[in-house]
Order: structure tokens, then sequence, then C-alpha cells
């Protein structure tokens, strides 16, 4: 297995901590992306044009739908960060004007759409999710029909963690640097946002293969 990844890396570096082999977890948890909500999941919204600026959201990245893991009899309990890009179809002109993620971090992407973080402290998951991102998008003219997404290609992490390459990944977390789990990186599918969208809408989660079942390095917690 390769030593590095960029996912990896930027959480050791934030924290100042040796950088740990990657240890690939498989699917665990859904990322979805919300609508000017993040106290509950918004996944349909609509939204006028603010004149002649147009359309401005926030769409959120919830992490959540996770079962209770061990790993060698240390609970799965924080995010200690995550790689994922937002896409946006059908509005080429629409562009991210602010990009939030709200404890300390260290974010590797200079492409406002895009998250390579390192979070210090954890971002904890005792509630069963996490708020990871928030990006601010602007959308021009009218109040056209949009749909949020991830992109797949805002996971490079991917083509140096054995098991991941090919698996169709959508987003990367990485387990808690306190519990020294931030080697550890998981995979999440994702549920798209729609707005001011009229036709038909599929919430299905969008996900890569391989579970965390299929890896045999975790058990349920009692």
């Amino acid at each position: 297995m390769k030593i590095m990844t960029t996912l990896v890396t930027c959480v050791a570096l934030l924290a100042a901590a040796p950088t740990l082999a990657s240890q690939w977890g498989g699917h665990h948890g859904t990322i979805y992306l919300s609508i000017d909500s993040t106290d509950a999941v918004v996944s349909v919204a609509g939204s006028p044009a603010l004149g002649e600026m147009g359309v401005v959201v926030d769409v959120s990245a919830v992490l959540t739908d996770l079962d209770p893991l061990l790993q060698d009899g240390e609970r799965v309990l924080a995010v200690g960060g995550f790689e994922m890009k937002l896409g946006i179809e059908g509005a080429d002109d629409a562009r991210v004007l602010e990009k939030t993620i709200t404890v300390k971090h260290l974010d590797l992407s200079e492409d406002p759409t895009g998250c390579v973080v390192g979070l210090f402290p954890d971002l904890g998951l005792a509630d069963g999710s996490a708020v990871l991102v928030t990006w601010k998008v602007l959308v021009p003219g009218e109040a056209k029909p949009v749909k949020f997404v991830l992109d797949p290609g805002g996971v490079q992490s991917c083509a140096d963690l054995e098991g991941c390459d090919g698996s169709g990944t959508l987003a990367l977390w990485s387990g808690s640097m306190q519990a020294r789990q931030h080697g550890l990186l998981f995979s999440a599918g994702y549920v798209p946002a729609y707005l001011n969208w009229d036709g038909e809408k599929d919430l299905t989660p969008v996900r890569g293969k391989t579970d965390w079942q299929d890896t045999g390095l975790f058990t349920l917690a009692d």
C-alpha cells in the first residue's frame, strides 16, 4: 500500500503529527447536500432571483447515515478531514462566492468548489451527523433549475489509495486524529440537491462500491 495520500498528509500537517500509512475503510456514510439549512436537510428548494444579482443560496454537505463502527476496539466517532468537490449542473455561469468550514482547519485546495481539508480538533459524530462545509453559490440571472452534486474529480487521493482507485468513490473522509485513526479513509456517497427544479427529482444516494464490511477492519459496537 502506498504510504501517503493528499488528505492524510493534510490532516497530519495541521496537527504537526507524523503521517500514517493510509488504510482503506470502504464505504461508510452518506453526504446530503442541503440548501439554506444545516439543522434539517433540505434537498429540494425554491429561491427567487434577487434582481440583477440572480439567486444566492448556501449549499451544505452534511455527513450522516453512519454505522457504530469499532476498529481494534476503538469507536469511530469523529472526522479528522475530508476531500470532495461541489458540482453545479444546469448553470454554467454559477460560481462559489465563499466556502465556510466552521472549525479550525487547513484546506490544501485552491478551488472554491473543492475541499482537501484537515481538521483540528476533530469534528465529532456523537450526534450521528456533522456539517462538513458550506458553499455560498451565486447563480446569475433568472431563477433557473440547478442540481447540486459531488464531482468525482474531487477525490484525488483515491489514485494513491489501494482499494479506493476504481471504486467509484465520490467523497473521502478520514478518522480521528485524537484516536490515531487519521490514516483511515472512508468513502461516502451523496444525495443531490435541487434548486428551482420542475422536473423529476432523484434523491437516491449516489455511491461507490466496496462497503466497510468488505474490508475486514471493523466490527459493530453493541
